[in-house]
């Protein structure tokens, strides 16, 4: 399993002194044409030995973030990954969607 690339940019916007919008944009990219995805436990879940394209996709990424105290921190946000050449040859070009919701504590 290789490490991938990933290229990013952000912009940070500060409306209230307690919350933070935050926009991301990344580009992710293989090692290697030869490598593949893999899920958090290590198993491939896209391989595609006859890529061309080691670009994965592009990703936008959207956050608020109010911190409550030093201590803990909430935010919601939402992203989705634009299907990239790589994913578009391995026949799996759909893209994907994620709201989420976090908590954050600095201890």
């Amino acid at each position: 399993m290789e490490k991938h690339e990933k290229r990013a940019s952000r912009f940070d916007f500060l409306p209230l002194k307690k919350l933070k919008l935050r926009t991301d944009f990344n580009e992710f990219y293989l090692a290697t044409v030869r490598d593949g995805l893999y899920n958090s436990s290590g198993t491939s879940v896209v391989l595609d030995r006859k890529a061309s394209s080691a670009h994965i996709g592009s990703e936008t990424n959207t956050v608020a973030l109010y911190e409550y105290s030093k201590v803990w921190k909430f935010g919601t946000g939402f992203g989705h990954l634009f299907a990239g050449e790589y994913l578009k040859e391995a026949k799996v070009a759909y893209g994907y969607t994620y709201p989420y919701v976090m908590l954050l504590g600095n201890f």
